[in-house]
């Protein structure tokens, strides 16, 4: 079945030229894939073929890398080349070409080395990841987790054991994983403090997924909203049905209100957001107002891009927003800091404070605050113009 499917693509990508047909089996020599032998010297003739017929930039990019790492001994290597093809990709929108050639020129790598190319290079790629988060759902984009490190889940640089117990073997945390998850959704079923704050690991667990290296959760969001659902509801009762009840709940129930609020924050971006349900603005403005009168930073958050947006019925009202913005970001918020930023960069005089602001939020990691930080030291907002600096930041 494998020899027939390559046979058809191999007819449908010289006999009739379809480029699609060409780029998936010259993919199946490179990679071997579907148990087929990897044929590095096939792959990359086909790659060629492609780069030749059509200037496609995939195929161009892929024979940069051959012709950069020499891999396989197919070809020699060639720097000059490898600069070359990857130019030609990098401008049809390749992104890996476009980073290869940003950390090319940083390092002079087969090219004259140029801070300011490389700069531009690491900004096209920066645009569009940029462009993405904004254009995805309220709030941004999900981010994926942080990558776990090899050698952190192989215990350490020095091995399991080298400098204490290390990390358990796969089927030791696949079993407390599983564990974890039964007991909790035992203590869940029950009618008491534990079981409240059970439903609420269960609900923040299934929404956010679990990144571990091994043993993964995907994310839930039917499971999740079921769980964070009874949290709320057990809160925000009868008894907590005015703002003066629900703050003087806090006064007295700090653990349980900080639970409720992060649950509240998170019912509101599923409502806004679409996930588990179906997307209702005015739902989630209900929620994200009483996570905000536990001060709870993601909702006070939300709340001033609804005022920015004028979400839910809401007039746009940048006062209001930058009120919201101000509570969460002295919470620490990163994505409040980052609206705190943006704010400042507006006003030529403001850049410093705007700059200290993306600076505390790059340091949780914060996409959006690292991608403003090197568009201020690129164009020079608020600090001198440092081209390597802006560079570091944007790779």
């Amino acid at each position: 079945m494998i020899a027939k499917a390559i046979d058809m693509l191999r007819s449908a990508g010289y006999e009739y030229d379809n480029d699609d047909a060409l780029w998936t089996l010259a993919n199946i020599h490179f990679h071997g894939q579907y148990k087929a032998k990897r044929d590095l010297a096939q792959a990359f003739d086909m790659y060629a073929t492609l780069a030749d017929r059509s200037g496609n930039a995939s195929a161009q990019q892929m024979l940069g890398f051959m012709y950069s790492t020499g891999l396989g001994n197919v070809v020699q290597r060639d720097e000059a080349k490898a600069v070359l093809y990857t130019t030609f990709a990098a401008w049809g929108n390749n992104t890996a070409a476009e980073l290869t050639l940003g950390y090319k020129y940083m390092l002079g790598i087969g090219t004259k080395k140029s801070c300011q190319d490389s700069v531009m290079y690491y900004k096209r790629a920066a645009d569009k990841a940029h462009e993405m988060y904004l254009n995805g759902p309220p709030l941004g984009r999900t981010m994926p987790p942080i990558k776990v490190r090899l050698t952190d889940a192989e215990g350490g640089t020095y091995g399991a054991g080298a400098s204490g117990p290390g990390t358990p073997s796969p089927n030791a945390l696949a079993s407390d994983i599983k564990d974890f998850m039964e007991f909790h959704r035992y203590i869940a079923d029950r009618d008491s403090p534990q079981a409240r704050a059970a439903r609420f690991k269960l609900g923040f667990l299934y929404y956010t997924g679990n990144a571990g290296s091994t043993t993964t959760i995907p994310r839930d969001y039917q499971k999740a909203g079921n769980y964070l659902r009874q949290v709320a509801d057990a809160f925000f009762n009868a008894k907590t049905s005015t703002k003066e009840a629900i703050l003087e709940a806090r006064e007295q129930r700090p653990l349980e209100a900080e639970d409720a609020g992060i649950t509240a924050a998170l019912l509101g971006k599923m409502y806004w957001r679409g996930e588990g349900y179906e997307v209702d603005e005015e739902q989630a403005l209900k929620w994200f107002q009483k996570g905000a009168l536990l001060d709870n930073p993601v909702a006070l958050n939300a709340l001033g891009t609804m005022y920015i947006r004028g979400a839910a019925g809401l007039p746009v009202d940048h006062t209001r927003a930058f009120e919201y913005f101000k509570k969460a970001a002295d919470h620490k918020y990163p994505d409040a800091q980052v609206n705190m930023g943006l704010f400042y960069l507006n006003d030529p005089k403001l850049h410093t404070r705007a700059l200290q602001f993306f600076n505390d939020a790059a340091q949780k990691q914060n996409f959006q605050a690292v991608y403003r930080l090197g568009e201020m030291y690129f164009y020079g907002l608020g600090v001198p113009k440092k081209c390597d600096k802006a560079a570091r930041v944007s790779c």
